[in-house]
Formats: C-alpha cells, structure tokens, sequence
C-alpha cells in the first residue's frame, strides 16, 4: 500500500463514515501519521508473533567504541537485537547485550563481547577480550537487526514498509483517532 492509497482510505471512510471534510481530514492524517505507525508498531512489538514483522537491518558506523542508533528503531526491543560484522563472523554471536551503565563499564567476562544504548541515542560496544575504555575501541561498521518503527516513505507513490497485517491494525488505528477527533468537535 502507498501513503497515497493509506491516506486516501483513511480520508474517504472519514469523509462518508463522519462526514468530516475532506480538506480537514487530510490534514489530521498527515499530523498523525508519526504517531499512529508508532503506536502500531509498539504494540506489535510487545507481541513476538509480530515483533519479528517489524525486524530491519541497519547499520551503525562505531567510532572508539561508540555510534548513532537510528532513529526508527523501538528501544524497548534492545534486548532482542542481534549484530553482525562483515568480514568477522564469529563475533557476533559473542556479543551481548547489558541494559544497565554500571554493567556494561565492567568488569564483565572477557571471552565475551558486550553493548549497550544509552539514552543519548548512542550505542556502546566492547569487542571481545578487551575492556571498557571511552577514548578507544572498535572502529568500523556493525550490522544491528531489531524491531523498527517503519520510516514514513518519502513521497506518496512510495509503498509503505509495513506488511499487511499490520497496515490493516494502522488503517484501524487512523480512524479510531479520526472518530475521536470528529466526537469532540462535534461536542465542543
């Protein structure tokens, strides 16, 4: 499905189903739009049977140990994530994940690897048989895969990157907040 088609069936169910104008529901789709995938995909996060739907590689360039997450990724889903480096295979599979600061700066297993995100939007990684050290450490790209919130596609005719099950619990959730929209004006 486009954005196209999305807001088109969103405004056309509005517009006969509420008889909100067409120009006013445009208007409140396109506000809610963030939002509502957001919401969507946090919910289908919480559910493993759909989590897996929302998975994405990305790509992290690390630099002493440190790189951006991005911005599209569900941080409640941390725990799940899995990494991967090119070229270096058998490290990721000793990588592992520590939710809490403290844990993460050590001291911690050797023969392991470790990461963490930090609210900072910054990912910190210890390689394997090395320790915490903030002005050194792995330099280069990684490979996350973790459940994302599905980027808003760039023009309309663009499809949107959700699969079907959860466009139609997207669809569902857009004319809920249209119909709450519509009651409180009409009650105002």
């Amino acid at each position: 499905m486009t954005l196209q088609e999305l807001t088109f069936q969103v405004v056309d169910w509005a517009a006969n189903a509420l008889n909100l104008p067409v120009q006013d529901a445009e208007a409140v789709v396109e506000d809610m739009l963030p939002s509502a995938m957001q919401t969507v995909a946090l919910k289908a996060a919480s559910d493993p049977r759909t989590e897996q739907l929302l998975r994405r590689n990305f790509t992290v360039a690390l630099v002493n140990g440190t790189g951006p997450a991005d911005d599209n990724v569900l941080t409640s889903c941390w725990p799940g994530a899995t990494v991967y480096i090119s070229g270096e295979p058998t490290v990721g599979p000793l990588m592992s994940y520590v939710p809490n600061w403290n844990d993460f700066i050590g001291p911690l297993d050797s023969r392991l690897g470790y990461w963490t995100f930090q609210n900072d939007n910054v990912i910190y990684w210890i390689n394997p048989n090395e320790t915490f050290d903030i002005t050194s450490g792995r330099t280069g790209d990684i490979t996350m895969n973790i459940a994302c919130v599905p980027a808003i596609p760039a023009t309309e005719t663009d499809d949107l990157d959700m699969p079907g099950e959860l466009l139609s619990n997207l669809v569902a959730y857009m004319k809920d907040q249209l119909r709450v929209t519509a009651n409180s004006k009409a009650d105002a």
